[in-house]
């Protein structure tokens, strides 16, 4: 049985994109990534995950799964879609700790996966 690349783009049940990076005042690293072109560090446990273009993505119904790392009791979120926090381009997310200083903090290992359309 052969399954071509465009069917296993067109599955759903596929990650269409995903990203492992890290985070600090200087700015994000990407480790590794599948059609994503970059993260932006927006200020301490703020970033937006940029999509490759043409997106992977026909529209900003996607899913998006995630775990931060390295020591931070973390809290995954995202903006809401009223505030551009989710398009077809990318993703914004938010990091935090539950513990001890509640509020934003990087994460010095973040991992997205996005599923969808």
């Amino acid at each position: 049985m052969s399954i071509s690349l465009s069917s296993l783009l067109s599955n759903q049940s596929q990650a269409k994109a995903w990203v492992s990076f890290a985070s600090n005042s200087s700015g994000s690293t990407i480790y590794q990534s599948y059609n994503v072109d970059s993260v932006t560090r927006n200020s301490a446990g703020v970033y937006t995950i940029n999509f490759v273009s043409p997106s992977p993505f026909s529209n900003s119904n996607y899913c998006a799964v995630g775990s931060f790392g390295g020591g931070v009791n973390a809290l995954f979120s995202q903006d809401i879609p009223d505030s551009g926090g989710i398009s077809t381009s990318s993703f914004r997310l938010h990091s935090g700790s539950v513990n001890n200083t509640p509020g934003l903090q990087e994460a010095p290992y973040t991992s997205v996966a996005f599923f969808g359309n």
